[in-house]
């Protein structure tokens, strides 16, 4: 439904589409689209967001439009809404023209399904067009928003109980921390009018303590327990910290004791055994995370698929249907006296990969570049110009934050960095809460300040955070990290030494 009186919105940092290469390995994230996670997340009415979580150059923006599409695909010819938001461009300022915008987007896109022909907000939009675009100076900021997020709710309420709305949002970490606490608000309530929600960041959901299933009778075997009727399968239950860590899992809201769901398909209940048999049990997480990284057979069949598009036929069994004449390389892989000197290629960029696909596609840049086998190994370390021009502008948007959430990325960038198995949250706090700085308060506040340069990790052991790749720990203190070395030179060493 288009009103009479539409206009567009206008900010340059918003777009609807991303466009996909034409040479795109579609495979290639299809681990994610077979997920537990994702196949609830996009089958069922669940009542949390899926955060796509990965650092720079994990190809969260590809994901993101792979998702529009598979979505698309699937949902469209139900009449249900598939709405794509990428933000493009840092947005540093005129915050609340920013988060107007982003609300008229989506009304517009709504009103483009027969499923919301039959709205009551078409006098609500008419009057904001005319105080956005009219001629009265006196209306502020304020009574535009007031406006047209009353017209988008109106038009929500016009969603049926079976029409389903997906929103994908990629790219809020580009987004200054005034704003993005002003959409987490609007998401929270587009996430309670029924929007189905997934967002790629580079920083997760709030980090969360693992959780595990807490009934006497759980068992690590799903379909045992699946078609166990009575949920009282023969194996043998396992003991707490034996139990592997779920990510969707129902809670009591009597007792508070979690159910898997697996024990849930099997109509136990609660772990206490006070509470109804159909008792509360809900799902009390607003969000769960998925850290993007492609697995190793995965990675190695992208290889094998570029190295063979390239260089012609390697005998790697890859995917590429129409192999091209060799090229010198191609030829000098043919005539080495090692018959598997393309999969020791292969091997190599997988393990300096570690699952990240911006790291693979550079290195394999490299050796597509060079015309013989020896002119690979001569360049096997080299960091690509384009990673190194990735992590100098993630670098570059941290020193270009506020002056305090400046020095706290790069100090704590700085002491991560001292060890390769990374450091426990505890600790880097202690030596970030110096007498004279301000206290750090949470693990969120050192990772939003990184701008997605460090991890945290929570499931074996203390939480802790470690450097995103080994390559981005080579880049800070072994070629290209001289302002963070002379962190450590200065005022900074004395508090890398004080624990």
């Amino acid at each position: 439904m288009d009103s009479p009186t539409k206009q567009e919105w206008t900010h340059a940092a918003l777009s609807v589409t991303h466009g996909l290469s034409s040479d795109i390995y579609r495979n290639l994230f299809e681990n994610f689209f077979e997920h537990p996670v994702f196949v609830r997340w996009s089958g069922e009415f669940v009542d949390w967001v899926l955060y796509c979580v990965g650092d720079p150059g994990a190809g969260k923006t590809t994901l993101a439009a792979l998702v529009t599409r598979r979505l698309r695909q699937r949902f469209e010819c139900a009449g249900f809404p598939v709405i794509p938001i990428f933000v493009q461009e840092d947005v540093t300022q005129y915050d609340h023209e920013f988060l107007e915008d982003f609300m008229h987007l989506v009304y517009q896109s709504l009103g483009k399904w027969e499923s919301f022909s039959e709205d009551q907000s078409n006098n609500v939009y008419r009057e904001y067009i005319r105080v956005r675009f009219g001629t009265d100076e006196d209306c502020g900021v304020n009574r535009k928003l007031v406006l047209i997020r009353e017209a988008l709710y109106r038009r929500l309420k016009a969603r049926g109980n079976d029409t389903r709305i997906f929103l994908i949002i990629d790219g809020m970490d580009l987004c200054s921390q005034t704003l993005l606490l002003l959409l987490e608000a609007e998401l929270s309530q587009l996430r309670s009018a029924g929007v189905s929600m997934l967002r790629t960041s580079r920083i997760p959901g709030l980090v969360q303590e693992p959780s595990r299933c807490d009934h006497p009778k759980h068992t690590e075997n799903e379909e045992n327990e699946e078609d166990d009727e009575d949920g009282d399968d023969d194996a043998e239950p396992l003991g707490e910290f034996d139990r592997s860590v779920v990510q969707m899992f129902y809670s009591c809201e009597n007792c508070l004791s979690i159910l898997c769901l697996p024990c849930k398909a099997a109509e136990r209940t609660c772990a206490s055994g006070t509470c109804a048999k159909n008792g509360p049990m809900r799902e009390l997480y607003d969000h769960v995370n998925y850290t993007l990284s492609i697995p190793d057979e995965d990675m190695e069949a992208y290889l094998a698929w570029s190295l063979e598009r390239e260089h012609g036929n390697l005998k790697l069994n890859s995917s590429v249907t129409r192999m091209p004449p060799h090229s010198s390389l191609g030829l000098s892989i043919r005539k080495d006296k090692d018959p598997e000197i393309a999969k020791a290629i292969i091997d190599e960029i997988r393990g300096l990969s570690s699952g990240h696909i911006a790291t693979a596609k550079a290195r394999l840049e490299l050796v597509h570049g060079a015309r013989s086998i020896e002119e690979v190994f001569q360049n096997r370390y080299l960091l690509p110009a384009n990673i190194l021009s990735m992590f100098d502008a993630a670098i570059n948007a941290i020193e270009h934050q506020d002056p305090m959430n400046r020095s706290l990325g790069l100090k704590a960038i700085a002491a991560v960095g001292r060890d390769p198995d990374g450091i426990e949250v505890t600790s880097l706090q202690k030596l970030l809460n110096q007498p004279d700085r301000t206290k750090v308060s949470s693990s969120e506040e050192i990772l939003r300040a990184t701008r997605g340069l460090l991890m945290a990790s929570v499931h074996f052991g203390p939480p802790s955070f470690h450097m995103f790749s080994t390559t981005f720990d080579n880049y800070v203190f072994d070629r290209h990290g001289g302002n963070l070395r002379r962190i450590r030179r200065g005022g900074f060493q004395s508090i890398v030494h004080c624990s």
